[in-house]
């Protein structure tokens, strides 16, 4: 019975010191995020919420910011929700979920866009849980849907984005993106789709690739500036849409000013189909179609074939060549 007395009072001290520990731990969660919007608000940005509370006791801290509203002066940028969660277990403090609401809005300086998607959630795992460097990552998006002010509107089946620091590129990040039925944004592109010149959604886009930044991912990427990309590897992007196919592998670098330097080897199957959409859709000016065919054709017979095209993709001093062939100016990489 003694026995029984001494066991009982030791399990009821560690629950009260669990317990305790867990409200410290909600309390500090709670202080730190508040503080970190407090912050926000401070620095001149729009940082308003109603509530940030935590639950999940006893091995988990559910932290729910309900009818967030960020928005970065600098950039222009802001995003609005229902609500944003944090979930993280008790014991394992660099290991985050984060979940979005089912609708929020993003804001640009140039347009609003609204994101609806059936489930929304991160994992996030961090290297340093003090200033929330980002070691690794995997989001997961079932029924995406995006609707501009601008007038245009896309929808993606699914969506899986995942980083790790590269085993490949020591110092860069590897970066997968896999998405599945695809609807192209644009009413032009839903009327060649109805009108049966391509088909209404791309069965998939996928990326692989090794990115090098100038800085690492963590808070300050929030609060200053984002990361500048320096460097690409990309080891294979892919476009499949119909009997339309592209594929795509090459390395670039990238200066201050978003600009690449280097060279990529660009195939595609049924090139002169993707040409004819590009100039339907307003891509390709009318003129230039003419050319465009005549050297890509003599660019496939030089390969050896007749609807794959096999080139090199050049970039330099702002601009892009397809072979010989001068596409005009390059986009430049700029994350705001």
């Amino acid at each position: 019975m003694r026995q029984l007395r001494v066991l009982t009072s030791v399990l009821a001290a560690l629950l009260a010191a669990w317990g305790g520990y867990w409200v410290l731990g909600a309390r500090g969660m709670d202080r730190s995020v508040t503080a970190w919007l407090d912050a926000r608000h401070e620095a001149g940005w729009v940082a308003e919420y109603d509530a940030v509370r935590t639950r999940g006791f006893p091995n988990r801290f559910d932290t729910t910011i309900s009818a967030l509203e960020l928005a970065d002066p600098a950039t222009g940028l802001a995003w609005t929700g229902e609500f944003l969660q944090l979930f993280r277990l008790s014991y394992q403090r660099k290991h985050v979920i984060a979940v979005l609401p089912p609708q929020s809005v993003i804001s640009t300086p140039r347009q609003k866009i609204t994101v609806t998607g059936a489930d929304t959630r991160a994992s996030l795992v961090f290297a340093d849980a003090s200033n929330w460097t980002l070691e690794r990552s995997a989001v997961a998006v079932t029924g995406l849907a995006l609707a501009s002010d601008a007038g245009w509107s896309t929808e993606i089946a699914e969506l899986r984005l995942a980083t790790r620091p590269s085993e490949r590129a020591p110092g860069a990040v590897d970066i997968g993106l896999d998405a599945k039925a695809l609807r192209p944004a644009g009413a032009l592109l839903a009327d060649l789709a109805a009108r049966g010149i391509v088909p209404g959604d791309l069965e998939r886009l996928s990326l692989d690739a090794s990115v090098r930044f100038d800085a690492p991912w963590d808070l300050r990427a929030i609060e200053a500036r984002r990361p500048a990309i320096t460097a690409i590897d990309l080891h294979k992007a892919e476009m499949l849409w119909g009997a339309l196919e592209l594929w795509l592998a090459g390395e670039v670098t990238v200066d201050s000013a978003g600009r690449m330097t280097g060279s990529m080897t660009v195939k595609a199957k049924n090139w002169r189909e993707m040409l004819a959409l590009a100039e339907a859709a307003g891509w390709v000016p009318e003129q230039l179609v003419g050319p465009l065919e005549s050297g890509l054709s003599l660019l496939t017979g030089l390969s050896g074939g007749r609807d794959t095209l096999d080139a090199p993709l050049t970039f330099a001093e702002g601009a892009v060549w397809l072979g010989p062939i001068r596409l005009g100016q390059a986009p430049r990489l700029l994350l705001r």
